[in-house]
């Protein structure tokens, strides 16, 4: 069996919205860096111009930086941006080549499923226990809603990429 090569069925339509919702979750990303860097710009005149420093820039940064960190995992996945290292793989015959990136694929996607069931569990643990940042009480929860959304999107989108190379649709 063959997966069809439009992307007019089921596997299209889910591939397109795990696409969708990947490049979403980077324009999440990159707006959320625009604040951290205008924010710590800000820090930066406020502390030194008007000698007054702001107490929140700090913690505030260092916190928006961890969903920043994997808000554009998904994306990089899709568009095949992740770094790789093929000079083995270039003189490799093509069943060989084909097993190594199949091989590939389940370990990142095993390796997405560990990670968002951690972001996932974290997501509940904080939610449950309603913990806090300590200096500007951000309730923690959200900086892990957006982790376990990217590594979910991940997830979907290494399972998509790992059905077609088994069943000979590479795209």
């Amino acid at each position: 069996m063959r997966l069809p090569a439009d992307d007019s069925g089921g596997v299209g339509r889910l591939r397109r919205g795990f696409a969708w919702a990947a490049d979403g979750l980077a324009w999440f990303g990159a707006a959320l860096m625009a604040v951290v860097t205008l924010w710590i710009s800000y820090g930066v005149v406020a502390r030194y111009a008007f000698r007054a420093p702001d107490a929140l820039v700090t913690e505030a940064t260092a916190l928006l930086l961890v969903p920043i960190a994997f808000l554009g995992l998904a994306h990089a996945f899709k568009s095949d941006a992740l770094p790789r290292v093929t000079l083995l793989l270039d003189v490799l015959p093509g069943p060989v080549k084909r097993a190594l990136d199949i091989f590939n694929l389940m370990l990142m996607a095993a390796i997405g499923v560990f990670f968002a069931t951690v972001a996932v569990k974290a997501v509940s643990r904080t939610w449950r226990n309603g913990s806090v940042s300590n200096v500007i009480e951000w309730p923690e929860f959200w900086l892990w809603i957006p982790v376990a959304l990217a590594f979910v999107v991940f997830i979907g989108l290494a399972m998509i990429r790992l059905a077609e190379n088994f069943l000979g649709g590479e795209r």
